[in-house]
């Protein structure tokens, strides 16, 4: 973090369901969103068609969610 055209995250989950992860803007809008399987995974966004400013990045799954803020620069 920042990031100003590609975010590579590393996802461990340790729950045994699905977890989805949505790259979104303050509002709370989803501009993209991918499922991962259980297990460890690296997942990625391509920040090339947003504007630069702060995001959030939302891993979710049935048992809770965590949100983190990402920045993107240009």
């Amino acid at each position: 973090n920042p990031a100003s055209t590609l975010v590579a995250l590393q996802v461990k989950s340790i729950v045994k369901e699905n977890l989805n992860v949505s790259l979104m803007d303050m509002t709370g809008r989803i501009l993209a969103s991918k499922t991962l399987a259980a297990g460890t995974t690296i997942v990625f966004f391509e920040t090339n068609d947003i504007p630069a400013g702060d995001y959030l990045v939302k891993i979710a799954s049935g048992n809770g969610a965590v949100t983190k803020r990402l920045t993107v620069v240009k």
